[in-house]
């Protein structure tokens, strides 16, 4: 009798130190984390919840996310849980938070019970603000190079030196050697270059990424008409998605 009372007794510490962990890393994450009965009543948070609506624990539990967070009595337009009510699977959507001028992006998980039937959805609210406005700036780069890019008085070739293909070329190198923008995205070195100048062109490019050279003056290139014009290069490495290219400026000599 005692050895089971021992043995219950330790189970029951070893249970609540496994819950005491759990709660603990349920605590720690970042993210606002709650559990929701199948009529979006919140059952439980974590303190990341708490700290975001700035309300403690037992004013949260009983209530609805989309009343704490949005003021309202039914899910917003596009909510993930009133598509996972119908779904009974992951959704996931972003929402803007006009009056925190915040980015949300909000995931809902079921949790079914042993007769398949769904009994809780887990909410994960994260907030991607920074994430969201990063992306606004590239996209704001991006349009100012583009600009820049295809108005430059210079040729501008972009090069896989890897896979010997062309990344992009600009309006002016376009011009010059009397290709659209769509056939020059087909277009690789030997296409550019006379299969005799080849070699030395592609050495010349090293010695422009070495830095051993800062200009190679007089460089041949073929026109689509097989027609050659002469052009001084400069070179430098350019990163784009994540991938080292080649950049060429090419400035037409008589």
């Amino acid at each position: 009798m005692g050895t089971t009372a021992k043995g219950s007794s330790k189970k029951k510490t070893i249970l609540a130190n496994d819950l005491s962990e759990c709660q603990a890393i349920f605590d720690s994450e970042k993210d606002l984390i709650m559990v929701l009965d199948t009529k979006l009543i919140i059952k439980k948070a974590n303190r990341a919840t708490s700290r975001f609506l700035k309300k403690p624990l037992n004013r949260i539990v009983g209530k609805t996310c989309y009343r704490l967070i949005h003021g309202i009595d039914r899910p917003p337009g596009g909510c993930p849980l009133d598509m996972i009510i119908k779904s009974k699977k992951h959704e996931e959507a972003e929402c803007y938070l006009s009056e925190k001028d915040i980015w949300l992006r909000v995931l809902s998980d079921p949790i079914f019970d042993r007769t398949g039937r769904m009994r809780r959805i887990v909410l994960i609210i994260r907030d991607i603000t920074d994430f969201r406005r990063t992306e606004a700036l590239l996209r704001e780069s991006e349009r100012r190079f583009k600009t820049v890019f295809d108005y430059a008085n210079h040729g501008i070739h972009v090069m896989d030196m890897v896979e010997n293909k062309t990344l992009m070329a600009n309006r002016t190198l376009c011009e010059m050697l009397c290709y659209s923008n769509e056939e020059f995205k087909n277009l690789r070195l030997d296409d550019i270059y006379p299969q005799e100048a080849l070699p030395p062109v592609v050495e010349q490019l090293k010695k422009l990424l070495r830095d051993e050279i800062d200009i190679a003056k007089k460089v041949a290139l073929v026109r689509k008409d097989g027609s050659v014009l002469y052009a001084d290069v400069s070179a430098a490495p350019f990163m784009f998605g994540g991938k080292t290219y080649v950049m060429g400026i090419f400035r037409h000599t008589a």
